[in-house]
């Protein structure tokens, strides 16, 4: 397979999640991914579109902000880039969350990049031109 490229652009919106996800699960079903790499692809989309909805727009949530998804395959690899133009955060600055804490101890945040690094095999983060670009790559 030689190095392919789609990309879509999507309301920030909650209610536009479904769709970009299926973007990303129809791209990684379409270049050979199995079942459970599916799955995790979409579970760690659904949960950085979220963040970026949310925290990253928040009280601009409103104000027509996008969400542009870039996938790219080469030989046994997917790259996801969420980019948006929110105000910049790097959530992977912040300190991984114990999973060792008892339940009744833990605080709550964190949890769901956590789990997206668990899932992915590589999760960065850069700013550039004003642009967050959060990017997931999965092996398959």
């Amino acid at each position: 397979m030689t190095s392919t490229e789609r990309r879509q652009v999507f309301p920030a919106k909650i209610d536009q999640i479904d769709a970009l996800c299926e973007f990303v699960t129809a791209y990684a079903s379409e270049i050979g991914m199995d079942g459970e790499a599916v799955y995790h692809c979409r579970l760690s989309v659904e949960e950085i579109c979220t963040n970026i909805i949310e925290h990253g727009y928040g009280d601009l949530y409103n104000s027509g902000g996008v969400i542009e998804v870039v996938c790219r395959a080469t030989p046994g690899f997917l790259s996801i880039t969420l980019v948006d133009d929110a105000p910049a955060f790097d959530p992977l600055s912040l300190p991984e969350p114990d999973p060792s804490t008892p339940l009744w101890e833990r605080q709550g945040g964190g949890w769901g990049v956590y789990f997206v690094k668990k899932f992915m095999d590589r999760v960065t983060y850069a700013r550039h031109y004003e642009r967050n670009y959060f990017t997931l790559e999965k092996k398959f």
